[in-house]
């Protein structure tokens, strides 16, 4: 039996998880036979949305296309690696990046507050640790 094929749309800088809730709601209910086709084209946002929504790309059941178009940056980057990683553990995914994409990926921002230089240390660290562990 055929599944059920989706387009999404992410082409906004990422604000909320509850601005996703749609895009959430459709990996985590997707079936096996299902494909999920994601088309990205985000300067970034709010990490927690990003990373909600990798782990709705990680919870999926159906095979997930990312295809990277446009500017992918910031905390927009999980996304494409979450769909990698997808791929390298169950074989159910794809990364697509089209000629026109460009990816920009850099240390971790907090511009609200002055950190200490220990603190940014620390983090730089526990982001790459974080990466070398999901992706």
């Amino acid at each position: 039996m055929a599944g059920k094929r989706t387009t999404l749309y992410i082409d906004y800088i990422l604000t909320s998880i509850s601005e996703n809730a749609e895009i959430i709601e459709t990996l985590v209910s997707a079936a096996p036979e299902d494909k999920v086709d994601i088309y990205l084209n985000s300067s970034g946002g709010d990490i927690a949305a990003a990373e909600a929504i990798c782990a709705a790309i990680t919870a999926s059941e159906a095979f997930v296309t990312v295809h990277l178009f446009g500017v992918c940056a910031s905390a927009a980057t999980l996304i494409p690696l979450a769909v990698v990683a997808k791929d390298a553990n169950t074989d159910n995914g794809c990364l697509v990046v089209h000629d026109s994409a460009k990816m920009l990926i850099h240390k971790v921002s907090l511009e609200c507050i002055e950190v200490p230089k220990a603190v940014e240390v620390c983090l730089e660290a526990a982001n790459e640790q974080f990466l070398r562990k999901q992706y």
